[in-house]
């Protein structure tokens, strides 16, 4: 998907949508620390035994980089970075780093301010005044931090039937930014990834600066810092040297190219290297680039806030975390069969950088295995969160089992596995088991501090499911069974979206609904009344005198309620 395919393993807020792989990793990691100390443990062939699965030369792999305390201590390519042609991957070769990009974008906009072309709270409008106004207005704050609302750019091609890694007019990318008529959420209220933000940040920045995207970067960051194998790919016909090809896995064992004809930059489209990204790495430390001074990189490493006071999570294309005691900062990407990863902990001016062409690589895996080699955890046990065994008989399960819903296209299913409950997220389709902690309250093995309590039992049903985690709290609601009977005719026809501009198609085949995006692409669709659910989006039916006459499409949390109208049965 364009920009970053984030990959959550509990999505239950809007607030919380951030990359599922890291997070599902993450909760892993967090669960219980003390004290921390530096250990003496890295070594090279270390780090090499963690990458051996990657090292067949005649696959595709990943470059490696490690910063300790200035300096390059380890650089080093696992496989090839070109099947067709056999080149082995090393240091120096060229990768899209996708979402990094993202850091780039936000600090050009940084420079632009410190030289007082614009300002954070600028709106839009002032830098494209023919972007629509909505009733929350955004700044470029909201833009760089993914707390405007705007529907996810990559999410609205795919809806619209396009193909992100083709050639797109930015143009016409645009023009469907623009054709929007609603927002997620009012601006500020919520963090949603969008890719949309970070694509209007480059038109201002070229507007602004009266450069393209490529030449104010390497003005004002690449050649001053002197990364010179670094580029923003804002032309697809260009030649890059050393540039590393990238690979989907498919269900057979093969590796299939996949190739990026797209010219759109901003939310990904650097390509780069392990050795340039040192460069960049260093200027965290040492700032070279603008006035020189650090209050450029002290503001580029603060955290946004929401609405609310409430911390967003984000801070100019990066994720501070902290993992055992330690702040971290980092930023992932996924784009085409290019998996990265750089994360830094500046308190141990250590960093690591990975960059793989393959679409199976397990990035977060091998990033914290690395960073475990210079952190070693002393465990200490908190009498809290030791939860007793506790027996439940699948009869009191049964009261749990159902769909429950926190908004339409958010919607997870509880079962019953192996004596406990399991959950099943339909919005990620990600799956795990809960543990009884007391009555009715449910955890997460790996993360007690997230927790599943049901409530209002009625005629052996719970009616609600509210989530927790840290001061955040969720309720979804069982979804009533269809009473009566579907008659499939009442939501037969073409229904147009102006915001799209796009028709689809619902249809009778085979005794089953069908959803027709495109001529050849089409889905199931099932529904009860008035939702529905189908490959691409969940469907919540509009009528008027007891007659569908359209629905608002959610595909996932970065894109909602998008509005079709039917136009014909």
């Amino acid at each position: 998907m364009y920009g970053d395919t984030l990959t959550l393993k509990l999505i239950f807020t809007q607030q919380l949508i951030f990359e599922k792989q890291l997070m599902k990793f993450l909760k892993i990691i967090l669960i219980l620390f003390s004290t921390v100390v530096f250990s003496q443990n890295f070594s090279i062939s270390k780090v090499d035994s963690l990458f051996k699965e990657y090292g067949n030369v005649d696959l595709p792999g990943a470059s490696v980089g490690i910063i300790k305390d200035g300096k390059l201590i380890y650089k080093k390519g696992y496989g090839n970075a070109d099947l067709e042609h056999s080149i082995p991957l090393t240091e120096y070769s060229v990768f899209n780093i996708a979402s990094i990009t993202k850091q780039f974008v936000a600090f050009s906009i940084l420079l632009l301010e410190e030289q007082g072309k614009l300002n954070l709270e600028d709106p839009i409008q002032k830098h494209l005044p023919d972007f629509p106004e909505y009733a929350s207005p955004i700044t470029l704050s909201h833009l760089i931090h993914h707390t405007s609302g705007l529907r996810d750019s990559g999410v609205l091609l795919y809806l619209k039937g396009i193909n992100s890694l083709d050639n797109i007019d930015p143009a016409d990318l645009y023009k469907l930014i623009k054709s929007q008529k609603e927002l997620n959420f009012p601006t500020g209220e919520e963090f949603s990834y969008s890719n949309s933000g970070y694509f209007l940040l480059v038109k201002i920045i070229e507007k602004v600066s009266g450069k393209s995207i490529d030449e104010f970067g390497q003005h004002y960051i690449f050649k001053p810092l002197g990364m010179s194998n670094t580029v923003f790919y804002n032309d697809n016909t260009k030649l890059i040297k050393n540039r590393v090809f990238s690979y989907h896995h498919n269900e057979y064992g093969e590796f299939e190219n996949q190739i990026i004809r797209s010219d759109i930059v901003g939310p990904s489209g650097i390509y780069t290297t392990i050795e340039d990204i040192y460069l960049w790495d260093q200027n965290f430390y040492d700032n070279k680039l603008g006035k020189g001074n650090q209050e450029i990189i002290d503001k580029m490493q603060s955290e946004s806030k929401l609405n609310d006071g409430r911390d967003s999570g984000y801070s100019f294309g990066q994720f501070p975390r902290s993992y055992k005691g330690y702040k971290t900062i980092s930023h992932g990407g996924d784009k085409a069969g290019f998996k990265t990863q750089y994360l830094r902990v500046p308190e141990l001016h250590l960093s690591i950088i990975i960059f793989a062409n393959r679409d199976d690589f397990k990035k977060y895996q091998k990033t914290y295995q690395i960073l475990n080699l210079f952190i070693n955890k002393v465990e200490k046990k908190e009498p809290n969160n030791q939860i007793e065994d506790i027996e439940v008989t699948i009869t009191d399960l049964e009261f749990f089992k159902g769909a429950y819903e926190l908004q339409p296209g958010i919607e997870m299913e509880i079962t019953i596995e192996n004596k406990t409950l399991k959950v099943f997220q339909k919005w990620d389709e990600q799956d795990y088991l809960l543990k009884n902690k007391e009555g009715n309250t449910y955890i997460v093995p790996e993360d007690n501090s997230l927790s599943f309590t049901f409530l209002e039992n009625k005629f052996e049903k719970f009616q609600k499911l509210e989530i927790k985690q840290d001061n955040t709290t969720s309720t979804f609601k069982r979804l009533a069974k269809s009473s009566g009977e579907i008659n499939f005719n009442d939501y037969v026809g073409n229904y147009y979206s102006e915001e799209l501009d796009t028709t689809y198609t619902i249809l009778i085949k085979d005794s089953q609904l069908v959803i027709k995006f495109s001529p050849g692409l089409s889905s199931s669709l099932l529904v009860s009344r008035d939702r529905g659910n189908c490959e691409r989006l969940f469907l919540e039916f509009t009528r008027k005198d007891n007659v569908v006459n359209g629905f608002k499409g959610t595909a996932n949390e970065r894109a909602r309620n998008i509005v079709f109208r039917r136009i014909s049965n």
